[in-house]
């Protein structure tokens, strides 16, 4: 799993009329501010004339970062922020404005919100994409908001060198899983690794099963197993769950999705839930080869470094809406002692039956829309599930969520039968993604 602390370059700027140790305290008390809301910060030299701009452009340019924090901590002349910082202008940037501040019985202030009136319109006659912030490190308040700015900076950057493995593709006919690998390389930035299900398959029977019986029992100690189930049964699916992981490690895979429909379920008569449902706690996982689902996982994964899951919908109703999928959901998302049941009707093989434990939830899924991408989300409170079951089958893993609004206009912009699900509210995390990759964002 990935951390959702995103990395900062802090590039401060300032007047050489002004006393230095005056302006580096500031930029101390801004790099303070900037850590304790979570991000890791970098610095570049302060730069106060010409002579500076050599020295801090190439901190600039070499830095491995998220973001950059295009710091004013007093008047500063606009060649010299330009100079300095347009070989990165397309980066996700922020521009934070010092402004007056206390001295003795009264305020003074160093020119920093003049320079700002200068430098933010001239970023904008650059057509340079921008976050925008003033006040000064002590008003924390004013700047929380841009911890939102900065994870989704970080997902940027995670998605630029995310690496997915697909084995198989779409299950069962689904059109909206299917992908465009060009266009989802270039405006996203993953990469996807195809596999066939038979390299998994052989690996997976590589392994001995006396010692995925002993491991499988290790970890089902803590389960409900119904049915007349015992740990020794499982063992096939920890077999794939070992596969899987160790193929993901091998090929530095950040999230994997599986084509289990019907290859794995009928043929081979095991299908992975259970497995994926062991997998999920560790790396982005889902089944049924559906690419754009497993995309909307790792962002939500990206955005908030939490365990991210999916469902089916099937129903809506009120301000209600149910979810769940045919046997996949972490095991550390059940309400309880996880259950674990097997499948007796359509498939073949064990799968994960918890109901979702209770919080907030963000619902969100990835879809075409003409030459770009479009992303539906909403937020909700997990409340208790229904009584509900497919027909001939046992009880699956459901989530109900109840929004704030009813569920028409979630319905009106359905964009396919899987949703990602990841615990809080991630909402601003998503608004600045979508304006960053310039995605089309549905609130409902």
């Amino acid at each position: 799993m990935t951390t959702n602390r995103p990395r900062a370059l802090l590039v401060p700027f300032g007047y050489p009329d002004y006393p230095r140790d005056m302006l580096l305290g500031f930029t101390d008390a801004s790099a303070r501010t900037l850590t304790d809301l979570g991000i890791d910060v970098q610095f570049a030299p302060l730069t106060i004339s010409e002579e500076d701009v050599p020295a801090s452009r190439q901190v600039v340019r070499q830095a491995e970062v998220d973001l950059f924090v295009l710091l004013l901590v007093s008047w500063v002349e606009a060649p010299i922020v330009i100079a300095t910082m347009r070989e990165v202008f397309g980066r996700p940037l922020l521009l934070w404005a010092h402004m007056t501040f206390p001295e003795g019985d009264a305020e003074a202030f160093l020119g920093a919100t003049p320079a700002v009136g200068v430098i933010r319109q001239t970023l904008e006659e650059f057509s340079v994409p921008f976050k925008f912030a003033y006040g000064q490190p002590e008003e924390v308040e004013n700047l929380r908001a841009l911890c939102s700015f900065a994870r989704a900076a970080h997902a940027v950057r995670l998605f630029e060198q995310a690496r997915i493995g697909l084995f198989g593709y779409a299950s069962m006919g689904m059109y909206t899983g299917t992908f465009d690998h060009i266009k989802l390389r270039k405006l996203l930035g993953p990469e996807v690794f195809h596999f066939d299900q038979f390299s998994l398959i052989r690996r997976a029977e590589g392994k001995p099963m006396a010692e995925a019986e002993k491991s499988v029992a290790e970890r089902a100690a803590g389960w409900k197993l119904t049915g007349g189930l015992n740990s020794k049964q499982l063992a096939p699916s920890w077999r794939v769950y070992e596969a899987l992981k160790e193929m993901a490690a091998e090929y530095r895979l950040d999230a994997v999705t599986l084509k289990c429909q019907y290859e794995m379920s009928r043929e081979w008569g095991l299908a992975p839930c259970l497995a994926l449902s062991i997998l999920g706690d560790e790396l982005t996982s889902s089944c049924e080869g559906d690419m754009y689902l497993v995309v909307s996982q790792y962002l939500l994964h990206c955005l908030t470094g939490g365990i991210t899951a999916y469902g089916d919908i099937h129903r809506a109703r009120g301000c209600d809406l149910v979810f769940g999928a045919c046997g996949f959901a972490p095991i550390s998302q059940a309400a309880g002692i996880p259950l674990v049941r097997k499948h007796t009707a359509l498939y073949e093989g064990f799968y994960n039956a918890s109901p979702y434990k209770g919080g907030t939830v963000t619902l969100a899924r990835l879809a075409n829309k003409g030459e770009g991408f479009k992303l539906h989300a909403t937020v909700g409170t997990v409340i208790e599930p229904p009584k509900l079951h497919e027909v001939g089958c046992p009880p699956y893993c459901w989530i109900q969520v109840r929004t704030d609004q009813p569920t028409h206009h979630f319905m009106q912009n359905l964009s396919s039968q899987h949703y990602a699900m990841v615990y809080g509210d991630g909402r601003e995390e998503l608004r600045e993604f979508c304006s960053l990759k310039n995605v089309q964002l549905i609130l409902s």
